[in-house]
């Protein structure tokens, strides 16, 4: 994390949350006196080229200069209680995401065989390529679950007398739903009992009720699997509303008019194309930081003020970082995480 040169501020002490660690590092970085800048700049800065008037830092010096006060890490916390700082150096950079202004396009994927397409083009390949790696992964946790409850009913069905199962923790509204909704969408609805005779066999069949323990269990994992993927859905479908629909689907990201009629992404607004990007970005975080320079561009301003909020409902525990003019951002952040630069 480089330090910002010139800031207005004298000491700063940030706390990086890192979820799939279980790690909280505190960092801290005291901001030099001119005199230590100035030695700083003369040590990076060749011989020949310090008394030359009108002499400009290269990108390279200032990096330099950058470099030469870092931040110190000052606390660790693992599962949170205090651990040797050593860990921080041991454990390599910080997962975190990125968005820059330029962030309606990724620009990693512009090489010099691009030809003629557009940063509208860019768009829809970027947040189709960033969703897919997204889904590819939710899918492969639902394929998981399956795999482990089709395995535990085949143990079932081999070895019947391990059959006994503890259903005192089970919610038979849910699991009757879970069940149904597994039998439905496998086109097996004449399978499908009402509630009373569901729960009248789940009591007197042991074997029955191996297989609901089971499939609710499969349920449940793919629920939870799913569950920012739905969230995300409902938010947008909320946000983005009127003669568009914004679909997002296991393989693609599906725009369609009221008439079901497709809409090309790069069709979209700039201020829908912000919001998309932020918003899968956030869910691809999945608990790192993300860190938003200039959230409000091309927003609408209703948007801009529920944007943080709507982050914090796709992923409760995402830190969110973020440089901003808009007032409407930081509404309902509290004072006390709000710093003037």
């Amino acid at each position: 994390m480089a330090p910002i040169i010139g800031a207005p501020f004298r000491h700063a002490t940030v706390e990086i949350e890192l979820p799939e660690r279980d790690m909280i590092v505190v960092r801290d970085f005291e901001m030099p006196d001119e005199v230590h800048i100035e030695a700083a700049i003369r040590r990076a800065i060749p011989p020949s080229m310090r008394n030359r008037p009108g002499a400009r830092l290269s990108p390279r010096v200032e990096r330099l200069v950058q470099e030469t006060f870092s931040w110190d890490t000052s606390y660790v916390y693992l599962a949170g209680e205090p651990s040797n700082t050593e860990n921080v150096q041991a454990s390599g950079d910080f997962p975190h995401r990125y968005l820059p202004t330029s962030r309606i396009f990724d620009a990693r994927d512009i090489s010099n065989e691009a030809g003629d397409r557009n940063l509208d083009e860019y768009f829809a390949d970027s947040i189709q390529r960033l969703w897919s790696n997204y889904s590819a992964k939710v899918l492969a946790a639902v394929r998981q679950a399956q795999e482990d409850g089709l395995g535990r009913i085949l143990a079932g069905v081999i070895s019947p007398e391990q059959n006994v199962v503890a259903d005192w923790e089970l919610d038979y509204d849910k699991a009757f739903i879970r069940v149904t909704n597994f039998l439905r969408r496998r086109g097996a609805l004449h399978l499908v009992l009402d509630r009373e005779g569901f729960l009248n066999r789940f009591d007197s069949d042991s074997a029955f009720k191996r297989v609901v323990v089971d499939i609710n269990e499969v349920e449940e994992r793919i629920e939870s699997a799913l569950e920012p993927r739905t969230k995300l859905q409902t938010l947008v479908s909320r946000l983005i509303s009127g003669p568009k629909q914004i679909n997002f689907l296991d393989t693609q990201i599906r725009a369609v008019t009221a008439e079901n009629k497709d809409i090309s992404l790069e069709k979209l607004s700039s201020g829908e194309r912000q919001l998309i990007r932020i918003l899968v970005e956030a869910l691809s975080a999945d608990g790192r930081p993300i860190i938003i320079d200039e959230p409000e561009l091309s927003m609408h301003v209703d948007w801009q003020q529920v944007l943080i909020e709507s982050i914090r409902t796709i992923d409760e525990d995402a830190q969110v970082i973020t440089a901003t003019h808009s007032p409407e951002i930081m509404a309902d952040i509290a004072d006390e995480k709000i710093f003037r630069l």
